[in-house]
C-alpha cells in the first residue's frame, strides 16, 4: 500500500493564560485514520517541550488535508484570528508577510476550509 502524504493543522491552549499556539506538521500514513492523524500529532507534541513546560496542553487537531498550501494558509489564518483576539502564543507569522505566496496559500485555505471567523467561533 503506498503512503500518503497529510498535513495538519493544530492549536495547543494554554488553560491558565488563554492563550493559544498554532502550529502545522505532517507524516506519511497508510490510510486517513484518526489513530493514523493523532500518531503524527502525538510525535509533533514530543517536540514541544518548551511550551508543554508552559502549561500549554496537548496538541488538538484543527485540519488536515493532503493539499499543502491549504494546510500553511491555515496555519497562518489561525495566527491572524488569535493576534486579533490578543491570545495568540506564536512569535512569529506562519507565512511572512513578504512571501510571494501569502496570498495564495491563504486562498488555498479559504477554498479548503472556508473563512476562519465562520468555522472556528467556538475557540473563542
Amino acid at each position: 500500500m503506498a503512503l500518503i502524504t497529510v498535513f495538519v493543522s493544530y492549536i495547543k491552549e494554554n488553560l491558565q493564560t488563554g492563550e493559544r499556539y498554532v502550529g502545522r506538521t505532517s507524516g506519511e500514513i497508510e490510510n486517513f485514520s484518526f489513530e493514523n492523524i493523532f500518531k503524527i500529532l502525538r510525535k509533533r507534541d514530543s517536540n514541544h517541550a518548551e511550551l508543554n513546560e508552559k502549561g500549554f496542553e496537548a496538541t488538538e487537531l484543527d485540519q488536515q488535508s493532503e493539499n499543502y498550501p491549504a494546510i500553511r494558509g491555515r496555519e497562518q489564518q489561525l495566527i491572524e484570528y488569535y493576534q486579533k483576539q490578543g491570545n495568540c502564543a506564536n512569535k512569529i507569522n506562519g507565512i511572512s508577510k513578504r512571501n510571494k505566496k501569502l496570498k495564495f496559500y491563504l486562498a488555498a485555505a479559504i477554498e479548503t476550509f472556508g473563512e476562519i471567523f465562520l468555522i472556528n467561533l467556538y475557540f473563542a
